[in-house]
């Protein structure tokens, strides 16, 4: 038998899972994985996987189950997002999942958990957690994220996106 390498996997995702058309494969993908555990780099591609899986996880498919699972085999794995932006976006699409599907408190929880140490939260993920925030009457979160707001300078962006920010805390706070 020969097993497939992370990279051939992240091309399997690739041609399956399109915009257009919904697959399952992932969850077949996963059951694989998780029978070997770890694994040892052998193509280039292999460092893309658990970036693109984690995609289709939150884009894809928004399962939070499936993106728990990903998690982690990457856990184990984390050598494959050797750099900041691809393990960046890798916990920014884990989160969006995550926003999207578990209560609030549960988001928070992880949220907590890498910001900053490990996630810097787009501005997009900033205005996206303040409408949470405000549509589920968590506003005993807000410290927390206006600190965090404050200590990424807002995600260094333009200063008509900062006020639009700050209007849009203002509103959980009403």
């Amino acid at each position: 038998g020969v097993t497939p390498s992370l990279g051939a996997y992240k091309k399997i995702l690739d041609i399956f899972c399109r915009r257009q058309q919904k697959s399952q494969i992932l969850l077949d993908v996963l059951n694989e994985l998780e029978k070997v555990g770890t694994f040892t780099p052998v193509d280039p591609e292999d460092f893309n996987f658990f970036r693109r899986a984690m995609d289709v996880c939150d884009m894809h498919l928004s399962n939070v189950a499936a993106a728990y699972r990903l998690h982690e085999i990457y856990l184990k794995n984390e050598e494959f997002l050797p750099n900041f932006n691809d393990r960046n976006n890798y916990y920014l699409s884990l989160f969006f999942v995550i926003l999207k599907n578990e209560p609030i408190e549960v988001t928070m929880e992880f949220y907590n958990k890498v910001t900053p140490h490990v996630m810097s939260p787009t501005i997009t993920a900033f205005q996206t957690l303040l409408r949470e925030l405000h549509s589920q009457g968590a506003s005993h979160h807000l410290p927390k994220l206006w600190m965090d707001l404050q200590a990424s300078n807002f995600a260094a962006v333009k200063l008509s996106i900062q006020r639009e920010t700050t209007l849009k805390v203002l509103d959980v706070v009403a």
